[in-house]
């Protein structure tokens, strides 16, 4: 298993809250290049936004670290098209939980 950061490179607060972080519906799909852990430049992986796991203290925020496989699975894959698709179907799960 891979980790991917997934956070604003800006960082702040509004209202006493952090805004670095990203909230559940601020994208549809997360796109990965994997060139830092693969070497290879052209190798994606793609998820449901609203599949991520979402941050303990605050469940509208997407928790900053995010469990990325190194093969395809029932959650990331390595074509767009197929993301596009689980996108589309409204299917709701969270990232490797007991639930999905």
């Amino acid at each position: 298993m891979y980790v991917v950061e997934v956070q604003k490179t800006r960082s702040g607060h509004k209202n006493g809250e952090k805004t670095r972080p990203y909230r559940f519906g601020d994208f549809d799909i997360l796109a990965v290049n994997m060139q830092p852990s693969t070497g290879d430049w052209d190798r994606f992986a793609f998820t449901v936004g609203s599949w991520l796991l979402p941050c303990k203290e605050h469940a509208n925020q997407i928790e900053i670290f995010q469990p990325v496989p190194e093969h395809p699975d029932d959650f990331w894959t390595h074509d767009l098209a197929t993301c596009i698709s689980w996108f589309r179907s409204g299917i709701q799960k969270r990232l490797y939980s007991e639930n999905s």
